[in-house]
């Protein structure tokens, strides 16, 4: 959905890291299924 590549398992860890720190920051809000939302 963000038109990152995500073939390659290296590539996705550091983008799940940055996902989670958004989250913490309260941009983002982390779903039960482990995907990611917009928080408004």
């Amino acid at each position: 959905m963000l038109g990152l590549p995500v073939e390659e398992r290296g590539k996705l860890e550091p983008l799940r890291g940055k996902m989670n720190k958004l989250a913490d920051r309260g941009w983002l809000r982390k779903l039960g299924d482990g995907r990611f939302a917009i928080a408004f």
